[in-house]
């Protein structure tokens, strides 16, 4: 990882995955937002300053997203970190 790197493991998820952030001067209300392939945010997950974050491919209601494709974005007022991720069956 340099300094400005964000990626997910394992991709495609199953059960669980980890967020592993490694970002210079990330503000302290960042946000980790997923969105699904119409666009649509899905899940918002405060970062509050940490390294990694857990994800179990649920909504923000709690229920299991469905297999496919999902955009993620991190962002606070000065930056956007964007990948792709793939939510399997």
């Amino acid at each position: 990882m340099d300094n400005n790197d964000l990626f997910v493991a394992p991709n495609p998820l199953r059960n669980q995955s980890t967020f592993y952030l490694n970002l210079a001067n990330l503000s302290s209300n960042a946000r980790l937002i997923i969105y699904n392939s119409n666009g649509s945010p899905v899940k918002t997950i405060p970062v509050d300053n940490q390294k990694t974050i857990n994800w179990n491919g649920a909504d923000d209601h709690g229920n299991r997203l469905p297999a496919g494709i999902y955009l993620y974005q991190l962002r606070d007022e000065q930056s956007v970190f964007t990948g792709k991720m793939v939510i399997g069956q």
